[in-house]
């Protein structure tokens, strides 16, 4: 049971349409990705890598076209 004395979280308010989908008429925007977003994916994509290889390395492959 949730106790609060804030009324807004005393019961259940259920939302439909945006609200309930978390849209809020953000709307993302595209550019060009810059040198910098480059290196910033570059090692983003090695954390992940890191982080598959040492929590599943049954199901990663560090090298998966020496697979045959």
């Amino acid at each position: 049971m949730l106790v609060s004395a804030d009324p807004r979280w005393a019961t259940p308010k259920r939302v439909a349409g945006a609200e309930a989908t978390g849209q809020h008429g953000d709307m993302i925007q595209i550019r060009t990705a810059s040198s910098d977003d480059a290196a910033l994916l570059a090692s983003l994509n090695q954390i992940v890598h890191d982080l598959h290889n040492r929590h599943r390395p049954d199901l990663f492959l560090v090298f998966p076209e020496l697979v045959i």
